[in-house]
């Protein structure tokens, strides 16, 4: 990876930690003191960051399965995941994330402007304990150039609420110590989350509504998919089949179901390969009796969901 101008940092330290990417930069560059770090339990990190860079920085960052919420009330730059179309960041404006899985992208920091931002990062046992919905029920119903669903990874942008603002405020200017810091910025996280669920119901609302008349031809399509999964499906066969125009199918399907009519496609198609592996079918078999027709390409999308290849699944 080339760097021109400025830092380029490709952050390997810091990606197994449940902490963001820009402090692995800013340990690297020598300015720890500009970084706090607050680890509320097991569940709960709560990064304060606040510095001048005197030059771009773009890395590289990588990490594992994750719910988090950065909310940036200085700075400018851009963040991405691989596959997907950059997030201008600036001030005012907070950003969720979430993946189900091992995800990289790229992110960039303008030079010149003082960042300030918050990273709040959830672990699952702490949105089950809040009465939160599953980590990534927000982010499925929000889907835009940003997301890459196909890889389990979710990026939503939007600009912060006064209260919102209000709220990020009172957590970087915390001065409490020891277990009442814990307790107000644990009831700090959960004003966050709050609110973002809030966006995610208004969001939500403010949907085009399906008719029930399509909502019935998307069910079908679906089910299709589902049954018939080894044949391959193209958009405007599907809604042929099912009598509802692309526009339609493609926007409905997404609103219902939460994933692309291809995502969706591919997952059913290698959920039944899972399935047919695990009865001691062969490799070359199962990839012709799930459609594909392409070996290498079926090993290679195989092993980017399930984390093996599909000749040791049945193994492990």
């Amino acid at each position: 990876m080339e760097q021109v101008d400025g830092y380029l940092i490709d952050d390997t330290q810091e990606k197994k930690a449940n902490i963001p990417a820009e402090v692995g930069i800013i340990k690297k560059l020598g300015w720890q003191d500009h970084v706090q770090i607050d680890q509320i339990e097991e569940d709960l990190t709560i990064t304060r960051i606040e510095f001048l860079p005197e030059k771009e920085i773009t890395m590289r960052a990588e990490g594992p399965a994750t719910f988090s919420i950065h909310l940036c009330l200085g700075g400018k730059g851009t963040v991405e995941i691989d596959g997907g179309a950059p997030f201008d960041v600036k001030p005012g404006c907070a950003i969720l994330f979430s993946s189900d899985r091992y995800t990289k992208g790229s992110n960039h920091i303008c030079a010149g402007e003082e960042v300030c931002f918050i990273d709040l990062r959830y672990q699952s046992s702490f949105l089950r304990a809040a009465g939160g919905r599953h980590l990534q029920q927000f982010a499925t119903s929000l889907l835009n150039e940003h997301c890459v669903p196909e890889d389990g990874a979710f990026m939503i942008g939007f600009p912060m609420s006064p209260s919102l603002k209000r709220t990020a405020r009172e957590i970087l200017n915390c001065s409490m110590q020891g277990n009442c810091r814990e307790l107000y910025l644990r009831a700090k996280s959960l004003e966050v989350l709050a609110h973002i669920i809030d966006f995610s119901d208004r969001a939500e609302s403010n949907k085009e509504s399906v008719s029930e008349q399509d909502r019935f031809k998307i069910e079908k399509a679906q089910n299709l998919l589902d049954q018939h999964f080894d044949k391959a499906w193209t958009i405007s066969a599907l809604s042929r089949e099912v009598g509802l125009n692309e526009k339609k199918m493609k926007m409905g399907f997404r609103q219902l179901i939460g994933k692309t009519i291809n995502n969706y496609h591919q997952e059913v198609r290698l959920e039944a390969a899972a399935s047919l592996l695990r009865e001691g079918m062969s490799v070359t078999e199962v990839t012709y009796a799930c459609g594909f027709s392409n070996l290498s390409h079926f090993a290679k999308i195989f092993r980017k969901k399930m984390g093996v290849n599909p000749s040791d699944f049945s193994r492990h």
